[in-house]
């Protein structure tokens, strides 16, 4: 679970930063979004499933927690080519943070709904 803070404080970091950024590398297929306007969704419904996990640790909230977190690393692969070069170190940590979240959470050793 200090995985999933940790990544769900990078977001926020880079969140908050990435809407002030001025780089130069968001390609057309970006339009005028920031890269993280096109994760933010994801990455709230990610957020609010791991707090739900985080009170109340069943099979149920595991299970939408997986789902979330697979849904938010969807979104950040699809959005990999809008992150400005001088983001893309925080980026890739991110993605690499949700990621290894996702992997060790093993909903099958928890009961309840």
């Amino acid at each position: 679970m200090k995985t999933l803070k940790t990544v769900l404080v990078t977001f926020s970091t880079l969140f908050i930063l990435g809407c002030s950024s001025d780089d130069d590398s968001n390609t057309d297929d970006c339009g005028s979004f920031v890269w993280l306007d096109q994760v933010s969704d994801e990455g709230e419904a990610f957020a609010f499933a791991a707090a739900a996990f985080g009170q109340n640790a069943t099979q149920s909230t595991c299970n939408s927690l997986v789902q979330a977190s697979q849904q938010f690393i969807d979104a950040l692969e699809a959005a990999r080519d809008c992150v400005p070069s001088g983001e893309r170190q925080q980026f890739q940590a991110l993605l690499d943070e949700a990621t290894a979240e996702r992997d060790n959470l093993n909903c099958d050793q928890l009961t309840g709904n």
